[in-house]
């Protein structure tokens, strides 16, 4: 039975290989990521935004991107003046340096979303102490906002 099969284990091998690629390659599906960050140590931030960065140059543009900041992540965007009155936040990394890479990351898609329910326990205005919040960008829960991403199909990544 096997001498009448037109195609050599090798062929076989080669043609499933080759069907794989083209599957691959000619997918308009983009890849669909989400951060969770709610850490506010700088240098993991830093490695978080260093990583956003990789994933988007290597998905070539077909990517959809969210960062779900909640709790210490915060820290993320908020502006240095807002620490005074920010409680239960002991950094504020939105400096000129950070705010600069989250803006490239948002100029390529990158949405930041923010977790209103850690806004006001912070005592933190998302608008007046957070780098480049809009009305879009908060969500009443980071939880809720993450569970439905996934649902959406989004991978989840904890830096």
């Amino acid at each position: 039975m096997c001498e009448r099969w037109p195609f050599n284990r090798e062929r076989l091998v080669l043609a499933l290989l080759l069907c794989g690629l083209l599957t691959a390659a000619g997918s308009d599906t983009p890849e669909r990521v989400v951060y969770h960050i709610n850490f506010d140590d700088r240098k993991h931030q830093e490695y978080a935004l260093y990583n956003l960065q990789n994933q988007i140059d290597g998905a070539r543009g077909n990517i959809q991107l969210f960062v779900v900041l909640h709790g210490a992540g915060l820290s993320l965007l908020l502006d240095p003046e807002a620490l005074a009155h920010a409680t239960g936040i002991k950094t504020a990394n939105g400096d000129q340096v950070m705010t600069t890479r989250i803006d490239t990351l948002r100029d390529q898609g990158v949405r930041f979303l923010v977790a209103a329910n850690s806004a006001r326990r912070h005592h933190i205005d998302p608008f007046n102490d957070l780098h480049g919040v809009d009305t879009d960008d908060i969500v009443p829960s980071a939880i809720t906002a993450l569970t439905r991403l996934q649902q959406q199909g989004f991978v989840y990544i904890k830096p």
